[in-house]
């Protein structure tokens, strides 16, 4: 009888040391969202965030002179099958897809001699700058009809289309050939609202769900005295990670952590669970406002993992 052999778990590219630049500035950006009070501020940050894995991706593919709307594509074309599925099958997915009125493209309006800020726009207008919107509803109806691969690759292609559009109809002001487009600042945070957890879905699920998975220093590993917290959650896994930065001595003789402000490596631990998301907002009361959770890398070996810590 052949003995059965794990199979290795799949290395992407942003896990590499040389993609470790870009990564970081990802998730630097991601950490300051919490703080935006906006939804035009919260979705350009999530939009800057994006912005530079791609670019990181593009660098070590050697092709930086893609455009930023390919770019986006390429990096969700990248996601594992399974997680690609996962995407398409979001709830958010569906919400942003089926969503009327339907986003417009800034760009195809102010191009037409028929669009003049605060009249009506006249519906062939209105449908042809919504035609990324449309694209995305269809290649996503497609995709739960068929369930093949072609059909998520274009639901994926659609949806980095859409986001692009969102993001550069956020970049222009309100000046135009006709006259200042004083609604476009109401339009550009009712279509931020519609967005956001669609871009922070594919944050989560592009690197590999960092919202299921906490770096524990201190007193919440296991055989520590506040390990008891994580009781709730029935599907732990545990491993052994180093992580990087300053450890720091806080009162009462507990740790505090800095990301990134050394290279000094110190052990801990990375548990991973799917129940985790639903246990966010006891951790954040239990832990108080002296510790903040962000998103950070951490090491299994030489491989980058990005999770949760405090």
């Amino acid at each position: 009888m052949e003995k059965e052999t794990k199979q290795k778990p799949v290395v992407e590219w942003w896990q590499s040391p040389d993609a470790r630049p870009e990564l970081e500035a990802c998730l630097a950006k991601l950490n300051e969202a919490p703080d935006a009070t906006d939804p035009i501020s919260i979705f350009s940050l999530f939009s800057q965030a994006l912005n530079l894995p791609w670019a990181g991706k593009g660098r070590l593919d050697n092709q930086r002179k893609r455009s930023d709307s390919q770019g986006i594509v390429d990096i969700l074309l990248a996601i594992p099958a399974s997680r690609q599925e996962e995407l398409c099958d979001a709830p958010e997915m569906l919400a942003l897809a089926n969503f009327v009125p339907h986003i417009m493209n800034v760009k195809t309006l102010r191009e037409s001699e028929l669009y003049v800020p605060g009249e009506a726009i006249p519906p062939k207008l209105k449908s042809d700058a919504s035609v990324e919107h449309r694209q995305l509803a269809n290649a996503l109806q497609r995709w739960r009809d068929e369930r093949k691969e072609e059909a998520r690759s274009q639901t994926l292609k659609k949806l980095g289309t859409l986001l692009y559009t969102v993001r550069s109809n956020i970049a222009h002001g309100e000046k135009t050939m006709r006259g200042p487009d004083l609604a476009k600042a109401e339009r550009d945070r009712q279509v931020c609202e519609i967005t956001l957890p669609m871009i922070h879905t594919v944050e989560d699920v592009l690197l590999d769900h960092p919202t299921q998975k906490l770096i524990a220093y201190g007193t919440l590993k296991p055989s520590e005295p506040n390990h008891v917290v994580l009781e709730p959650l029935t599907d732990q896994e545990w491993l052994d990670i180093e992580i990087e930065g300053t450890m720091i001595d806080l009162a009462g003789g507990l740790k505090g952590f800095r990301w990134c402000d050394s290279r000094t490596r110190h052990k801990a631990m990375l548990l991973k669970s799917s129940q985790l998301p639903s246990l966010w907002g006891r951790l954040d009361s239990f832990e108080g406002r002296a510790y903040r959770r962000t998103l950070a890398t951490a090491l299994v070996g030489e491989l980058t993992v990005v999770a949760m810590i405090y």
